[in-house]
């Protein structure tokens, strides 16, 4: 009875959250499967993860299956670092490194950003006790965007004659550039509760965080004389995984983004069984809430250092009949480098 109460009073924060996160009153990159690619959550999950160097890898094709050239790619790779600083115990800095990359449509419409991200993280509990199971991590982005489109490919009313097209006749949209590019900032905080021991009893835990994306909001606009701000996004998350048994986890998340008046929910669980010391499998389910949008299944396979995902949007929206039922796939790869041993002058503080 005691593992069960147990569970259930760690848990509940989270599942409070899961509850929340559909009333609270977005078109940046995004992902299915979000708690792989963290650094596109919240800048403070930099370093949150046990090892010392961890790289990451998405990738996201969506509405490749409608009839008219709208398909989506969406690329992501990322590199972070926990920082060596002995004179600091009770916490540690993390650097982190990444790139985002999207492809839209017939004028293949891209943004390519570039950004480097730091964090700290510090222990929660009181210097005299030994046993951290409260962290604080606060993180900052600043990064370099750029958008740009295919100007081969426009076509507009000036140059139809009919119905006929001849490219020949001047478009008249020289008040637009074809790219635009722009600094943003972004911060964000995550709290972390974390089972301390052995390599199992680590397994337990859970995050919970917000962030702010894009807060100096500014200039995207193509048009030389009319200015866009981008709007600040707001990211809200939950992830959580809890030991069942010696060889089985059980998982919750859930994530809300705002940006505009653009809005996502997503919710899910998943259960991970471990086939032995290097290997575990996980299966998911997650659901994305915004217009009954998506039922996403998910796969994970974890191989010592290495893991690997693949998702499958299905679509129940509107746009189900165009899209065939299924409007994006995911694959991730995430590899980590172990924790090397401490020195005897700073203990290890936690994953």
């Amino acid at each position: 009875m005691k593992p069960y109460t147990s569970f259930y009073k760690k848990s509940l924060p989270f599942l409070l959250l899961l509850f929340l996160v559909k009333y609270l009153p977005a078109q940046d990159i995004h992902y299915s499967m979000f708690d792989r690619s963290p650094m596109n959550i919240s800048p403070a999950l930099v370093g949150v993860f046990g090892g010392d160097l961890r790289v990451t890898g998405n990738y996201r094709k969506q509405w490749s299956t409608m009839p008219l050239p709208v398909d989506y790619k969406t690329f992501t790779a990322t590199v972070e670092h926990k920082l060596n600083t002995p004179k600091i115990t009770r916490g540690y800095f993390a650097g982190g490194l990444h790139f985002n990359y999207d492809d839209a449509g017939d004028l293949s419409l891209a943004q390519s950003q570039i950004g480097l991200s730091g964090s700290y993280t510090m222990a929660l509990t009181n210097k005299e006790d030994k046993v951290n199971k409260h962290f604080l991590s606060g993180g900052l982005q600043a990064a370099f965007s750029q958008r740009n489109f295919n100007t081969e490919n426009l076509r507009v009313d000036l140059q139809f004659e009919g119905d006929a097209f001849d490219p020949r006749l001047p478009s008249q949209e020289d008040q637009f550039n074809d790219r635009a590019a722009y600094a943003n900032f972004s911060g964000g905080l995550n709290y972390r509760y974390q089972n301390l021991g052995g390599a199992q009893d680590k397994r337990t835990r859970i995050d919970l965080g917000l962030a702010i994306y894009h807060f100096n909001e500014p200039n995207k606009s193509f048009n030389k004389r009319a200015k866009e701000s981008l709007y600040s996004r707001y990211s809200v998350y939950g992830i959580s995984s809890f030991k069942l048994t010696q060889k089985a986890d059980i998982g919750f998340l859930a994530s809300a983004q705002f940006q505009g008046a653009h809005q996502e929910f997503v919710v899910g669980g998943n259960t991970r069984k471990f086939i032995n010391d290097q290997v575990a499998l996980l299966l998911g389910l997650s659901y994305r809430m915004s217009d009954i949008d998506a039922l996403i299944p998910n796969l994970m396979l974890d191989y010592r250092n290495f893991s690997f995902g693949f998702s499958f949007d299905l679509n129940f929206s509107q746009l189900d009949n165009a899209s065939n039922g299924s409007v994006a796939s995911e694959l991730s790869a995430i590899y980590t480098v172990g924790k090397t041993k401490p020195k005897p002058t700073k203990n290890c503080l936690i994953f």
